[in-house]
């Protein structure tokens, strides 16, 4: 799977969660006549529009669009200030960091700190109470260790679609982590084996 970006890095990112195994549907069907076994093949023009293409192509223009001009938002944290403030999202071409620049304060999270994200605010406070229009188009942060992030988008759309790829960027830099921690272990078990 190509996303055609970032230097093929989404597509080897995205393959665990896009299960890339079959493009195509296929079912089997028992020719009547002579018993034998036929194979129906999904025509071009619906592969393109199959749930696994439509994410695809979210998937690569979220990426494009947060690589490049990246994404006005609003940003809410104690590192930052007591209220949202205007910004702007990037993220690096690897797909493993966050980017926000506010006017004032440049803030990097990386994907490798960051425990999970949630749609909605992080749990109100007293000072903060609960709003149910900025809630819709809030995605929250949660950082292994340190403060929430909260990110409010223009809308509820390009918030849940800010949630998808997070969580599949996400999920595929844990899974780089994993992969080249299993490498080097495998790498030094290898080594320190009696010949």
């Amino acid at each position: 799977m190509d996303f055609g970006c970032c230097h093929g890095f989404c597509e080897s990112q995205a393959a665990e969660v896009i299960n890339t195994e079959s493009l195509t549907a296929e079912s089997r069907s028992t020719d009547g006549m002579s018993g034998s076994l036929g194979i129906v093949r999904e025509s071009p023009e619906s592969e393109n529009t199959s749930p696994k293409m439509r994410l695809r192509r979210v998937i690569r223009d979220f990426a494009h669009k947060v690589v490049g001009t990246g994404l006005e938002i609003e940003a809410r944290s104690p590192v930052l200030a007591e209220t949202a403030v205007p910004g702007m999202l990037r993220m690096d071409k690897r797909l493993s960091r966050l980017e926000i620049q506010t006017r004032t304060v440049s803030v990097t999270i990386s994907l490798t700190d960051v425990h999970s994200f949630k749609k909605g605010c992080s749990i109100s406070s007293p000072e903060i109470p609960a709003d149910s229009d900025r809630d819709g188009v809030a995605l929250t942060v949660i950082q292994e260790t340190g403060a929430d992030m909260e990110l409010f988008f223009d809308s509820p759309a390009m918030r849940d679609q800010a949630h998808t790829c997070f969580k599949i960027f996400h999920m595929s830099v844990c899974q780089s982590i994993d992969g080249q921690s299993l490498a080097s272990s495998a790498e030094m078990t290898a080594s320190t084996s009696p010949s």
